[in-house]
């Protein structure tokens, strides 16, 4: 059975109340596991549809573009996400806090709904 994508919100989610870890790891951890929900769960709609993408990082570009043309507010958050667990994966100098998490969950979760009723 195919991992289910909304099991790293479900992670994200539980993660960023969990005292038992570093308050900034756990929150750049969840920004990004919340992002792959969506783009998971974006991803796997589009390849439904028979949509081309590539098997690189060049993916997550694709499937932001092709959602423009489909529904621009799943494009939209998943721009956002994107650039968020960019943030919290590459640019340690920049402070991630509980309310980029609560951020990226309130749109990823939004993204899988959208998706979910396409």
């Amino acid at each position: 059975m195919p991992f289910d994508p909304c099991n790293f919100l479900n992670l994200s989610r539980q993660l960023v109340d969990d005292s038992s870890y570093h308050d900034e790891s756990k929150y750049r951890t969840s920004v990004s596991r919340a992002y792959y929900s969506a783009f998971l769960v974006s991803r796997t709609y589009l390849e439904s549809k028979n949509y081309t993408l590539s098997p690189s990082g060049k993916a997550h570009k694709e499937v932001i573009n092709y959602m423009a043309g489909i529904n621009v507010l799943v494009r939209n958050m998943l721009y956002k996400l994107r650039q968020n667990r960019t943030t919290a994966d590459y640019f340690l100098h920049i402070e991630v806090k509980k309310g980029h998490v609560n951020n990226s969950l309130i749109c990823a979760e939004k993204v899988i709904e959208e998706v979910s009723n396409m």
